[in-house]
């Protein structure tokens, strides 16, 4: 005796387990199946991130997290540079170690940006900067309650292939790899053993500013690749604040609701 299965969307309705259909085989109008439908949620370059509940590093209990969009990458110099041309961002003054305005860049986390010019950069794509809680429950890989967005295991300078852009990188130095790069930022998605379900980043290479507030500070979240190569500073737990200003170690990243 078959089992009937069936699973409704907005658009169409699959059929397994019946004799005569193949499985997964949709009766009706099906170009795309549940992944599409869960990927058309987001904006191109952001990521569906289903939401939940877990006790963050902040607080003693529970929170809940809601369903989250959530940019694949750090905001990079050329989107910032985009914003200031279109002139819906304000341009950013030129400081050692800062990407803006720097040639081969471009592909790079935009740094040196205050809490202000990051939110309006996100308003201006519908999106905000994430509360510290949205911003550890996406660097946990949400229920998988990582210490890592990759898992549990600490990175080291031996790790084949790296995970993460930060002083213990064993590629920092080589001009091969590097060529021109001093102490500092690598362009986005370089570290793709970093990653987690296509959302790169999250820490090393910039900390990243949250919408959360301490008094007149601000926290920002994950770890910077102008910081001492320590393990510890990368979990997706450390946190410090600082007041609004731009830093060479912070920038951030976009979240939205889908």
């Amino acid at each position: 005796m078959s089992l009937l299965a069936l699973v409704a969307t907005a658009s169409c309705l699959q059929i397994s387990g019946v004799q005569g259909f193949e499985k997964g085989a949709c009766e009706g109008p099906c170009d795309a199946g549940p992944e599409a439908e869960v990927a058309s949620k987001c904006p191109s370059g952001m990521v569906f991130v289903p939401g939940g509940s877990y006790s963050p590093r902040t607080v003693g209990g529970l929170v809940r997290v809601d369903d989250l969009c959530v940019d694949a990458t750090e905001v990079t110099v050329s989107a910032f540079a985009a914003c200031v041309l279109a002139g819906s961002c304000t341009p950013l003054s030129s400081k050692v170690f800062c990407n803006y305005g720097v040639g081969g860049r471009d592909s790079d986390p935009i740094n040196c940006v205050d809490v202000g010019q990051a939110k309006t950069f996100c308003a201006t794509l519908g999106a905000r900067l994430p509360t510290e809680d949205e911003w550890e429950w996406v660097a946990r890989a949400d229920k998988s309650g990582y210490d890592y967005p990759w898992g549990n295991n600490p990175p080291s300078a031996a790790d084949a292939p790296e995970r993460l852009c930060w002083q213990g990188k064993t590629r920092h130095d080589d001009d091969t790899a590097w060529s021109a790069r001093p102490t500092g930022t690598c362009p986005v998605k370089s570290f793709p053993a970093g990653a987690h379900d296509g959302i790169y980043d999250m820490v090393g290479n910039v900390w990243e500013w949250t919408s959360t507030a301490e008094g007149s500070s601000f926290v920002f979240r994950g770890g910077s690749a102008f910081d001492t190569p320590d393990a510890a500073s990368m979990t997706v737990k450390a946190r410090r604040t600082a007041a609004s200003a731009g830093y060479s170690g912070v920038g951030f990243r976009c979240f939205r609701a889908p």
